[in-house]
């Protein structure tokens, strides 16, 4: 294998690896489904899924298509960088993308708690509070450090939803309603 080669490996490899996490943040067919008895779930649309999957979608497309940013900037460097030298490489990792974007993606809400398909469960208790936002619900987990766990909703999904969450969070009152977002 040629040595000028290397580095378009590289970046092939890392750009496959982030659509790879696209793919097993919405397909995981080993794992177990979500403790409890389902009580409702939520398909995700187009949109909706590009906002899940945005930040490796952006890696991915970013080292797939980095090249042009050498061509336009006049850095040989980069302007050499291709995953293959005849553009195969990247409408590869383009059509990879594409086919995360189009899986049936669902969030599944059970007594337990609630899931993005058959995921990892985020449990009910684990969460302090919620803020119900512009197109996402957005839930803070306990403790001194708080995350932030955000479920992407239209205004008739949050809707049908929200007896579902008055039933299973709890009494912890939610957060005050903001006016475009969920506190950050």
């Amino acid at each position: 294998m040629p040595t000028e080669n290397i580095p378009s490996l590289v970046l092939l490899i890392l750009a496959m690896t982030s659509v790879a996490m696209m793919f097993n943040r919405v397909w995981a067919p080993f794992s177990r489904r979500a403790p409890g008895r389902q009580v409702h779930d939520t398909r995700l649309t187009f949109m909706q899924k590009m906002l899940l999957h945005r930040t490796n979608m952006m890696i991915a497309l970013g080292l797939a298509n980095l090249f042009w940013i050498g061509r336009i900037t006049g850095i040989t460097a980069l302007a050499d960088l291709r995953l293959t030298n005849d553009g195969l490489g990247e409408m590869f990792v383009i059509m990879a993308i594409f086919a995360a974007l189009i899986m049936p993606t669902r969030y599944v809400f059970t007594t337990e708690g609630f899931a993005l398909g058959n995921g990892p469960i985020h449990r009910w208790d684990a969460f302090t509070r919620y803020g119900i936002g512009q197109g996402r619900i957005r839930f803070e987990t306990k403790g001194d450090r708080p995350t932030h766990v955000d479920l992407y909703m239209n205004h008739v999904q949050q809707s049908a939803f929200r007896s579902t969450l008055k039933r299973y969070f709890g009494k912890t009152p939610p957060a005050p309603r903001t006016a475009a977002r969920p506190p950050t």
